[in-house]
């Protein structure tokens, strides 16, 4: 895959130090993706093209009021609003083996999906449904679970962040109520969509500033506009057709503790659909680069396979 991405920004934040200022997590930067030959780049653009085409029949339908909220968002997690209570009820907070810190969404009853650099290699994860603010310990309506099963996409790398998907397999189903909801994913006609130019947002309890610590309330960052993956790659050298790129022209942005996040927009009938899962950014700093998303309408059959769920035509 894109071979500058070994050098970009793993998201997840040590929670033991959510309130404290933190470092970053960056790799040596290496050189784009040379190729001797149009037909070497080919090749190579037909083995990462997105994997969603394939379509397997779950055996859990989707929930009729998926992707809506009881509160409207609004418009306008650097330079965010704070989240208000049961905005986004489908937003996932993700403690990792008691130590680092992620996010998640809620995409069946009993499965939340989150990136794979957020699962990888662990055994416990804390899972938070339903929450607004993670210093809160008496919040009404809060599901807090503990779940030890988790599917991490087989050709995860690591050093290049490709196919950084997961799934998390709850213990039990939860309830879906006022403060809790599964968010609406792209269908198999999604799959050709590239979402240039959606207006899309995102949330989580990341830091608010290059150099400040893990948020304690959710915050929700909307209009943030998709790009051409084109673009995207002149920044990063070489982008996936299997990730998915929004704009970092200005001060706000996805930062440490995001990772895993969804990425959303409004569709045509007013529900919230995910398009991308918060995966990595610059080195350098959160803000003023595109930030890059795994795209999921790439993934739908493998979410399809490892939770049973239905993905509609």
């Amino acid at each position: 895959m894109h071979a500058f991405a070994a050098a970009l920004f793993v998201f997840a934040i040590i929670a033991q130090q959510a309130l404290a200022q933190e470092g970053r997590n960056t790799r040596p930067i290496t050189k784009p993706l040379v190729f001797a030959s149009q037909a070497e780049k080919d090749a190579y653009d037909e083995k990462t093209k997105p994997t969603g085409d394939g379509k397997i029949a779950g055996k859990t339908p989707p929930l009729n009021n998926a992707g809506r909220s009881m509160v409207k968002i609004r418009a306008h997690i650097i330079g965010g609003n704070r989240a208000s209570r049961g905005e986004l009820p489908w937003i996932v907070g993700l403690v990792l083996n008691s130590a680092s810190f992620c996010g998640g969404s809620l995409i069946t009853q009993g499965a939340v999906l989150t990136a794979a650099h957020c699962a990888k290699k662990v055994k416990k994860f804390t899972v938070y449904i339903g929450m607004q603010n993670y210093g809160s310990k008496t919040e009404t309506g809060r599901v807090v679970m503990t779940a030890t099963r988790r599917v991490v996409h087989k050709g995860f790398s690591k050093a290049m962040l490709e196919n950084d998907i997961a799934i998390i397999k709850l213990p039990k189903k939860v309830t879906i109520g006022q403060y809790i909801n599964t968010v609406k994913l792209p269908t198999y006609s999604d799959v050709t969509n590239k979402f240039v130019g959606t207006k899309a947002t995102i949330a989580g309890w990341g830091l608010t500033s290059d150099t400040s610590g893990i948020s304690k309330e959710l915050n929700v960052l909307t209009d943030r506009e998709v790009i051409t993956n084109s673009e995207c790659a002149q920044t990063y050298g070489e982008i996936a057709n299997s990730m998915l790129c929004i704009s970092g022209s200005d001060e706000k942005a996805i930062c440490s503790g995001d990772s895993g996040g969804p990425l959303t927009y409004m569709d045509s009938t007013g529900a919230n659909v995910q398009i991308g899962i918060v995966s990595f950014s610059h080195p350098s700093s959160c803000i003023g680069y595109p930030q890059v998303f795994t795209r999921v309408s790439s993934y739908l059959k493998f979410i399809s396979v490892n939770t049973g769920l239905r993905i509609k035509n």
